[in-house]
């Protein structure tokens, strides 16, 4: 069994010395540009650093890079198990430096690392590396490199361990191309091996258990400050009523005026406790508040807002305000923190306080022959904060995408993002080369289409961007169902605000225009079409009704009022053929029973008044046919009914019901006709139908469907074929004019 080496007391002092220089911040080689970064953000804005302060940090860094990077010096070897560095040519070091395996010596690094590759594939190393638990047992630098960078879960693989080297610049996440270097990775891991000629200075940091300089979050935010001023603009608004802010120095709580503030997004936990409120904070804080603060001073920052201490849980009146409103809370702070580790505000901050950063997570690092090699994580965004509870939330959905900057601490390091680049702390990339002309974000291949790196570039500006935010939005958790139009009320705010300003009503979009084909057939768009459209909805799976903490429910025609992901897939579809029938009548019902057109609502000036109040009935009328007999069909949930011809026979419809409670063969649906559709399969349009089931004294929305006659009967109940393929395939009518329903002009009132 191999044994740790045990160095000398001058070793041990050689030791303490050299691990001192690698504590130091490793605030990389200067960017290949003709500015620094400090230097360009402080000549374009005002930010909050002095130059002189920049320039003895930029000397200290020179100082730091000059004494470990001399002529006659090496860079420190580090073994992550024997934690052994040296500084210097001596025998000790040769000795260190030779401590690989027989199978690592046979590896050509100069020829894997040094070769650049043309495609993305990289090149497979031939000579393959024992199993991952043979490798943390060597004492050998490569094998230690190698086991860092797998992760916990390969710890037990049997399995031989395949190297594969790649070329920065060929790589799938482009974020790479904006460096030339190599790269190894072992067994597909998250994690790579980078060969940096730079040593400790060059576009790879190293992060360790505690974050010891700030100073890089700050330039990320002074970058974003001083050139993203019209894409990362906060649009000013004293419109928020009691809103309050922390202050970090002396922990108070103090009128918000027009203090610069940090914001928190974090998971409140099961269980957690409401603080009364009061103008102080409490002496025992959980440790992600705790580290908040502290991370706000270390920015620069004195006032952070945190929705617990910041809102009065008491008042029923500072809810009501402040809930509808988070978009600007958010869109106002200068940045907000991301807790995306841990499951409840006990766990804190990775590498801020008392919580460290997990062991798998930090970079290691090694000379070895002619390369410095050290570990680095690979992809954005980490797989950690894609699988976080923080993730699973609906409350921080909003707060996140809602926020222009975020600094986001997840177990392995901290992640920057803003609506115009990204940056790792474990990267030292050249952001501003990897800027646009304009300078308001990132240039195409470093962004997603939607996407910067983990968040959208925005709410959306689209006519349809707000279903997809609803969408998204329901695939997530809450605690209390009653929240569900609250959660997301910061985001559906911020549409209203936006260019469209798309509104809405209990959570159904009310669509500004539709598209053009659908707007040329009609004289106006109206508030009514744009929310017909938004009805057709639909649920991934049969579900159940949501209801409110005192039993109420929400109304079955809005999405709010079932449970699961709620999707606008098929009418999205059939938008460009789909015309809204400009008959149709939509009254929404007040709490005193009174029912006025939605155009006339929207202009109400609401008080806070029962009487003003929306109740969770619509009317609409419309044409109207009886669904009956349903049946079963080929698929759970899918039913078979029919529905009278006027020739005296009866056609046979399939629809897909949303909710779990079974349709019984007595039962008589209501299937209200909104508009039409072209057919998939002829040159005819289609009615498309809202089906109602009937519940006491009032009808339920349980599906929708475009109206295609599988089969029609005659009045004898005889089977007339409707479609016959022809010779190619195609589908032909065998009945020259599609047979008319029976249909009735009537209001019908859906809770």
């Amino acid at each position: 069994m191999d044994h740790d080496p045990k160095p000398t007391s001058e070793g041990r002092e050689k030791l303490t010395a050299q691990e001192d220089v690698l504590s130091a911040k490793p605030r990389g080689k200067p960017m290949p540009i003709k500015q620094t970064l400090k230097d360009k953000v402080i000549a374009s804005q005002g930010v909050e650093h002095s130059r002189d302060n920049v320039q003895g940090t930029l000397k200290e860094e020179k100082k730091e890079r000059s004494s470990i990077s001399g002529p006659e010096d090496i860079y420190p070897t580090i073994l992550p198990r024997f934690r052994y560095s040296s500084g210097s040519y001596n025998k000790e070091v040769v000795q260190v430096q030779a401590i690989l395996c027989k199978d690592c010596a046979k590896i050509d690094l100069d020829a894997l690392l040094k070769r650049p590759h043309k495609t993305v594939a990289g090149q497979t190393v031939k000579k393959m590396l024992g199993p991952a638990r043979n490798l943390k047992a060597r004492s050998c630098a490569l094998c230690h490199l190698v086991y860092s960078s797998l992760g916990p879960h390969c710890e037990k693989d049997s399995g031989l361990i395949p190297l594969r080297t790649f070329s920065s610049t060929r790589m799938r996440d482009k974020t790479w191309s904006s460096i030339d270097t190599n790269l190894m990775q072992a067994h597909h891991t998250c994690k790579y091996i980078v060969s940096q000629t730079e040593g400790l200075n060059g576009p790879i940091r190293i992060v360790k258990d505690q974050i010891k300089d700030y100073e890089i979050f700050k330039d990320w935010i002074n970058l974003c400050q001083a050139y993203h001023t019209k894409v990362c603009k906060a649009e000013r608004s004293n419109s928020v009523p009691f809103q309050k802010l922390i202050d970090c120095e002396t922990r108070t709580i103090i009128p918000a005026s027009n203090h610069p503030y940090v914001a928190l997004s974090y998971v409140w936990g099961l269980g957690s406790e409401t603080y009364p409120f009061a103008e102080t904070l409490p002496l025992n804080l959980p440790n992600t508040i705790e580290d908040t603060i502290s991370v706000t001073l270390k920015l620069g920052f004195r006032y952070l807002w945190i929705d617990r201490y910041c809102i009065n849980q008491q008042s029923k009146e500072e809810k009501n305000a402040q809930f509808p409103v988070m978009d600007i809370i958010y869109q106002n702070a200068e940045v907000t923190v991301i807790a995306a580790a841990g499951s409840d505000p006990s766990y804190g901050l990775p590498g801020v306080g008392n919580r460290k950063r997990e062991e798998y997570a930090r970079s290691m690092c090694s000379k070895v022959g002619e390369h410095f090699l050290i570990t680095t994580e690979g992809v954005y965004p980490p797989l950690s904060v894609s699988n976080s509870k923080w993730k699973t939330r609906a409350w921080t959905y909003q707060e996140a995408i809602l926020s222009r900057r975020r600094l986001v601490f997840a177990d392995e390091e901290v992640y920057f993002e803003c609506y115009g680049m990204h940056c790792s702390e474990s990267h030292n990339f050249p952001l501003l080369d990897m800027h646009r002309e304009d300078m308001q974000g990132f240039k195409h291949t470093f962004c997603q289409d939607q996407e910067v790196g983990m968040f959208p570039k925005s709410v959306g500006t689209s006519n349809l961007a707000i279903l997809h935010r609803i969408g998204e939005y329901s695939k997530l958790d809450l605690t209390y169902p009653e929240d569900i139009l609250k959660g997301i009320s910061g985001i559906l705010n911020n549409f209203q605000r936006g260019r469209l300003g798309t509104r809405h009503y209990a959570g159904i979009p009310i669509l500004p225009r539709g598209p053009r084909k659908t707007q040329s057939e009609v004289t106006e768009w109206t508030p009514t079409m744009g929310f017909l459209l938004s009805l057709l909805w639909s649920i991934e799976s049969p579900s159940e009704r949501r209801t409110s903490g005192d039993g109420a429910e929400f109304p079955s025609w809005s999405w709010t009022g079932w449970y699961g992901p709620v999707e606008w897939q098929k009418a999205v579809h059939w938008l460009p053929s789909f015309k809204i029938d400009p008959d149709v009548q939509l009254n929404v019902e007040l709490m005193d029973e009174r029912a006025m057109k939605l155009e006339e609502y929207q202009n109400l000036d609401i008080k806070d008044t029962s009487q003003s109040q929306p109740s969770t009935f619509i009317r609409l009328s419309a044409w109207t046919v009886c669904v009956y007999h349903p049946r079963s069909g080929r698929e759970k949930n899918i039913y078979v009914g029919k529905i009278d011809i006027e020739d005296g026979g009866y056609i046979e419809w399939e629809f897909h019901s949303i909710s779990k409670v079974p349709l019984q063969p007595d039962e008589v649906c209501t299937g209200v006709i909104l508009g039409r559709k072209l057919s998939d399969y002829s040159e005819t349009s289609e009615p498309v139908l809202l089906v109602l089931k009937r519940l006491g004294d009032k009808l339920e929305r349980i599906g929708f469907g475009d109206l295609i006659f599988f089969s029609v009967y005659t009045k004898e109940g005889i089977y007339r074929e409707l479609q016959q393929q022809d010779q190619k395939g195609y589908f032909i009518n065998t009945i020259p004019k599609l047979p008319e329903i029976v249909k009735s002009w009537k209001e019908v009132r859906i809770g």
